[in-house]
């Protein structure tokens, strides 16, 4: 059972989510950058695109993700080695005031809906154009209960298919989305 079903559950919503799911909806949610969410479609990228996140299928209509990168395989199902917390017992993070539980989608990316601005620069003029935004402000919460507005470090990479959810920031970040 995923993240959203339980939540869907404790609010009396049954059956297959859809755009009705409003309670999952951020409400500065309403653009996206199309060169992560769809880097695996054959479809040509779009970058900016002033439509919501949670408008999408893809997404489960949800405009959060659950830090669960420890769950990720590679298509052959080797796990890829990122940091997370799923499955693991509350008591087995060290820092549940500093660890990432749930992320608004563009936390990963990162760019910010809340603060939106040019991108710092273009990554690839392949797909242009490419925002990425270093210390991206977005609201996290954490394994305590705590929600949080913070700047989310993103390492510069040419490999589109990392996400600043691949890694622990280095010092001076006030979050990690390892257990450790």
């Amino acid at each position: 059972m995923t993240v959203k079903e339980i939540m869907k559950s404790y609010l009396g919503l049954r059956g297959k989510s859809s755009e009705r799911d409003k309670i999952f909806a951020c409400p500065a949610d309403t653009f996206y950058f199309d060169y992560w969410l769809n880097y695996d479609y054959p479809k040509p990228l779009q970058g900016y695109v002033p439509e919501s996140v949670c408008s999408r299928s893809r997404s489960d209509y949800s405009s959060y993700l659950f830090n669960a990168g420890n769950l990720m395989t590679d298509r052959h199902g080797k796990n890829v080695g990122r940091p997370g917390i799923a499955g693991l017992p509350i008591s087995s993070i060290k820092h549940p005031a500093g660890t990432v539980m749930l992320a608004e989608v563009p936390a990963l990316i990162p760019f910010s809906w809340h603060q939106p601005k040019r991108p710092l620069y273009v990554l690839s003029t392949k797909n242009c154009p490419n925002a990425i935004f270093d210390n991206a402000m977005n609201m996290v919460s954490f394994v305590d209960g705590h929600v949080s507005y913070i700047k989310i470090y993103w390492k510069a990479t040419s490999d589109l298919s990392v996400v600043a959810g691949d890694y622990d920031p280095p010092g001076g970040y006030d979050y990690q989305w390892s257990p450790n």
